[in-house]
């Protein structure tokens, strides 16, 4: 029988126009796992013809050809070949070991299998391996990141996930012992840039963390910060602020000079995340902290009130990081925060959020429906009212309909007198 096949893979490597038809057969083989179906061929060669036409004789003649992969097979094996295994004489023909798409991919799996259960058993009992034996059961928190960087280069991918179980464990998880992300990447790896956020590295790890703190991956860079927050970490200590006034802090039981001297001299104060890291406590006048959207109000209504010298904070739009360490440790120092923002998408998306996190802790500030129709403008918000539907906070839902129904915003700046007189009335 050997010699049977070497001598069909012979005679088929000699005669000219079986090249392609084998071809064809072989993917065809590969695709269904077995030699059966149908072959079309176009722009037929003369000798492809010949071979062709013996199976049925209109293709000595014709350009291109469908054929009968069992009848080609039938026909071959006549005479000399009869009996003889296609698949043998396919194998020998191409040098290759006959593998269909359906095994080839059971391998790969099976591979890939053998490949993360050995990751796992050497990142047992680690955080690292709650995430990745969830990621790879459930094909989620950066599963498709994973397996693509995967795909490129295992080798690459194992190195990745080591810096990753590394920094997953050296992660505070603390909003009081906080660090830079570059410092943090350079300790871990000793390359500053190694978890960016724009890197699959920076990617992997922002999933890991989001897994063991239940939250979902974040959408834009701002959450991206909060998630890191919530991990110990952050991105840009000096650049990331708030503008403040009127706060009280302390530092180590003592009070922080820094703070205590701008009110003093009744000025605003922008305070850097690098700032707050030496500040242990923050309190506000009368526990009561007063937060505007926009800086114009901000600094209109400080003017208006600095012989009280109340306790404002303006996030200037999307509130950052440091707003966020400001107010939390405002709430943990026993205030109350009375936000008020614009009537409009973002200043009620704004508004939710913060609800969200501080709860009871917060009150809507002249966020009623009577102040909306008070300021309301002609400012369209019909591109941008889908933002609205997402609104989670019930105190909102009467507000958010308002809106939807008017299709009109209404910005703070008109409410200055009416916050004045609030503040002043205590």
């Amino acid at each position: 029988m050997e010699g049977q096949i070497k001598s069909a893979i012979a005679f088929l490597k000699e005669g000219k126009g079986y090249k392609r038809i084998l071809k064809e057969i072989l993917e065809k083989y590969k695709k269904i796992g077995k030699l059966s179906g149908m072959i079309l061929l176009e722009d037929l060669s003369q000798e492809e013809g010949m071979i062709l036409g013996a199976i049925d004789h209109k293709f000595y003649t014709e350009k291109r050809a469908k054929f009968s992969v069992k009848k080609f097979i039938d026909h071959f094996s006549r005479g000399k070949f009869e009996g003889i295994d296609f698949l043998e004489v396919l194998k020998g023909y191409f040098q290759e070991q006959l593998l269909t798409h359906k095994e080839v991919k059971e391998r790969k799996e099976r591979k890939k299998e053998i490949y993360f259960s050995s990751i796992l058993k050497e990142f047992e009992n680690t955080k690292e391996a709650l995430w990745l034996e969830a990621t790879i059961n459930e094909k989620k928190y950066g599963y498709h990141t994973m397996i693509k960087k995967y795909e490129e280069s295992p080798k690459c991918l194992k190195a990745i996930l080591i810096h990753i179980k590394n920094a997953m464990n050296s992660l505070s998880f603390s909003k009081e012992r906080l660090m830079p992300l570059a410092l943090f990447s350079s300790q871990i790896t000793k390359d500053a840039h190694y978890f960016d956020i724009n890197k699959i590295e920076g990617k992997l790890l922002i999933h890991a963390i989001c897994y063991i703190i239940h939250e979902r991956y974040p959408s834009n860079a701002e959450k991206i910060n909060e998630i890191l927050y919530k991990s110990g970490i952050v991105r840009d200590e000096l650049s990331n602020s708030t503008i403040t006034f009127g706060l009280m802090g302390y530092n180590d039981n003592k009070e922080h000079i820094g703070l205590k001297s701008f009110l003093e001299m009744k000025e605003p104060l922008q305070l850097s995340i690098k700032n707050l890291s030496k500040i242990n406590k923050i309190y506000a006048k009368n526990h009561n902290a007063f937060v505007f959207e926009n800086p114009t109000v901000f600094e209109r209504v400080m003017e208006k009130t600095l012989d009280v010298c109340p306790t404002l904070i303006c996030t200037s739009g999307q509130v950052n990081i440091s707003s966020l360490i400001i107010l939390d440790k405002l709430v943990e120092g026993g205030a109350k925060i009375y936000y008020s923002g614009d009537f409009d998408p973002e200043g009620l998306q704004i508004a939710d959020k913060l609800k969200k996190r501080y709860k009871e802790k917060l009150v809507f500030w002249r966020f009623s429906i009577e102040d909306y129709v008070e300021i309301k403008g002609d400012v369209s918000i019909k591109e941008r009212e889908k933002k609205l539907r997402n609104i989670q906070s019930e105190e909102l839902f009467l507000l958010r309909d308002k809106l939807l129904k008017e299709g009109k915003a209404g910005y703070q700046e008109l409410l200055i007198d009416c916050y004045v007189r609030d503040i002043r009335k205590g």
